[in-house]
């Protein structure tokens, strides 16, 4: 008896936990579903500049045809050497995965987390606005 009880308890709780991550998953920006239904409009959109421990990240996208076919890096770290070495590795792996994915929902470099947080804010910013639901972004620190 107490097996069964114990049982349902927990699938009770996986029940739960289930729905809640659902629930997470639907409240994704409304310019993630236009970039994945190409409802993005055509033209080149500038990002905001993300403020990072190691320098700021600012960059613009160019859109054709619903799609994002190029990202231009406008600035990225580049105080010292290290951070200068970071942005030589980051910067293609992240303009292949945004090619890639088509959205925000990028995959981060190793090495490079608070540089690919940056991108990804700047990112996300001119992906509003060619999507037409830009928000008042104000540059944040990363």
């Amino acid at each position: 008896m107490k097996k069964t009880i114990l049982i349902l308890l927990a699938v009770a709780v996986l029940g739960v936990l289930a729905v809640y991550f659902v629930r997470i998953e639907d409240r994704t920006p409304t310019s993630s579903a236009a970039i994945k239904s190409g409802t993005y409009s055509n033209g080149t959109f500038k990002g905001v500049s993300a403020e990072t421990a190691y320098g700021p990240v600012e960059i613009k996208i160019v859109i054709e045809n619903g799609k994002i076919i190029d990202v231009v890096y406008l600035d990225m770290p580049s105080d010292d050497g290290r951070s200068t070495e970071i942005t030589g590795f980051s910067s293609p792996a992240l303009k292949e995965n945004t090619l890639k994915a088509q959205s925000a929902e990028i995959d981060f470099v190793s090495g490079a987390t608070i540089t690919s947080y940056g991108y990804q804010q700047s990112l996300q910013a001119a992906l509003d606005k060619a999507s037409g639901s830009e928000v008042n972004y104000r540059n944040s620190e990363v």
